[in-house]
């Protein structure tokens, strides 16, 4: 798989959008933008990355800018199913101290 598919759900009073395949240079900006209108009309936005299998830089930077959004409308941004190599990169970039994450 070489894009990134973005299935949308709603779980109670959360917003999940569950994310498979990479988020690399080419397909970020398309993400940010799709989670974008959720992030201020949900309590709560959880990722669901048990699909993901990279992530570059790029999809950090796009991490990074809706946390930033999120706390300006008071949204709570959790990430879930993170695997050992996609867990990695978010501890050694530092992004894992910006976000809730559970397994």
């Amino acid at each position: 798989m070489t894009g990134l598919l973005i299935e949308l759900k709603r779980e109670d009073n959360a917003t999940v959008f569950v994310l498979s395949g990479r988020l690399d240079t080419l397909n970020a900006p398309g993400f940010a933008q799709k989670v974008e209108s959720d992030l201020v009309s949900s309590d709560k936005v959880i990722f669901d990355l048990t699909n993901i299998e990279y992530i570059a830089s790029s999809g950090l930077r796009e991490f990074l800018t809706i946390c930033k959004k999120a706390q300006t409308s008071n949204t709570e941004v959790v990430l879930k199913g993170l695997n050992s190599d996609v867990k990695e990169v978010f501890d050694v970039t530092g992004f894992s101290q910006f976000f809730n994450i559970e397994d």
